[in-house]
């Protein structure tokens, strides 16, 4: 018998082979082996890349799409304590040199104000931490408000009239936004003991109060209408 020449032609029931990925071609049920790498830890999530664990890559999705200022930044107990301490007594500070520097009877009303509650959140802090026998520990926040503090005393020192009415409230404005997004952000969610916590609480609302009547006297005094 005279052999059969080889054909090119593709013979029945034999699958097509198209130069593509071989598994394109493989059988239905067969199993598939993943690049390294790419295996799925979920359906439709990517598996942990080289060197990253399951718990790394659970919490990178789980913190995926988060608002960065919104993260709470966690602190000790001691921390917060020099961070809200800090914020205190930046405000007096201020405030008692508005007493002296202010011309607005208004802008006088309101340091006198600032110097009252701060003086009274300052005193009960200090009451709690020297019950519980805890010693405020300095932190990056806490001296990076402090030097901000500083800052801004010795621009209000180089003004006076209204020169230095507008800058004090402008300054408080900012004060009281940054304290309040500190304290609901950062130090109440990290404090530990409950009197203490208890306590950040209780300012919260007021320094939201400072900050309202501050931003409606910037704006009367920037328009002359005090």
């Amino acid at each position: 018998m005279t052999p059969t020449p080889a054909s090119d032609a593709t013979q029945p029931g034999q699958p097509v082979t198209t130069g593509m990925d071989e598994q394109s071609t493989m059988p239905p049920g067969s199993p598939q082996t993943p690049d390294a790498g790419t295996q799925p830890g979920a359906q439709g999530q990517p598996g942990p890349t080289q060197g990253e664990s399951a718990t790394q890559m659970q919490a990178g999705r789980e913190g995926a799409g988060t608002d960065a200022n919104a993260q709470v930044a966690v602190m000790t107990d001691e921390e917060a304590a020099a961070v809200v301490d800090a914020i205190n007594t930046g405000e007096i500070e201020m405030a008692r040199l508005a007493k002296t520097r202010a011309a607005n009877n208004r802008v006088r009303e309101f340091a006198t104000m600032m110097i009252r509650d701060h003086s009274e959140a300052k005193k009960k802090q200090e009451q709690i931490t020297q019950r519980m026998g805890m010693r405020a520990k300095s932190n990056d926040l806490s001296k990076r408000l402090e030097e901000d503090g500083n800052r801004t005393l010795a621009t209000l020192r180089t003004l006076k009239g209204k020169d230095f009415d507008d800058a004090y409230m402008d300054a408080q404005v900012r004060a009281h936004s940054e304290a309040l997004n500190v304290l609901q952000n950062q130090v109440i969610p990290s404090v530990r003991n409950k009197e203490l916590r208890t306590h950040f609480e209780v300012i919260k609302p007021k320094v939201e109060a400072h900050l309202t009547h501050a931003r409606e006297l910037q704006g009367k005094i920037s328009q002359g209408q005090t």
